[in-house]
């Protein structure tokens, strides 16, 4: 398990488009959280629903389809500088989520 001072368990009903919707809204966490510089790790939870509940006590007739980890990194990933610009008025909404301005560079750097 990874250590995290917090988790955000995203449960789902047993459907595909439940399932769907729980993966965008978990991403949408995601990029949130790194736009405000909070490190995030998505983990699996498919095939472990009961296991995870029973743990956590979660009473629910929700299937897990995934915990995120949500805290601040030790160090800057570099990732995190996608987020730093910010282009107001654009016309994709990806746009104030920083993706204009992605470097494809690969670097193993932080």
């Amino acid at each position: 398990m990874i250590r995290a001072p917090h988790y955000l368990l995203v449960m789902a009903s047993d459907s595909e488009t439940a399932y769907k919707s729980a993966g965008y809204a978990g991403e949408y966490v995601i990029l949130n959280a790194t736009k405000h510089n909070v490190g995030t790790c998505w983990i699996d939870g498919v095939g472990q629903s009961d296991k995870i509940k029973e743990l956590l006590g979660v009473e629910s007739d929700k299937l897990v389809v995934g915990l995120i980890t949500l805290g601040y990194a030790q160090y800057e990933p570099r990732l995190a500088r996608i987020y730093d610009t910010n282009m107001e008025g654009s016309v994709s909404p990806l746009t104030d989520l920083g993706y204009p301005n992605i470097d494809p560079e690969y670097s193993k750097e932080p």
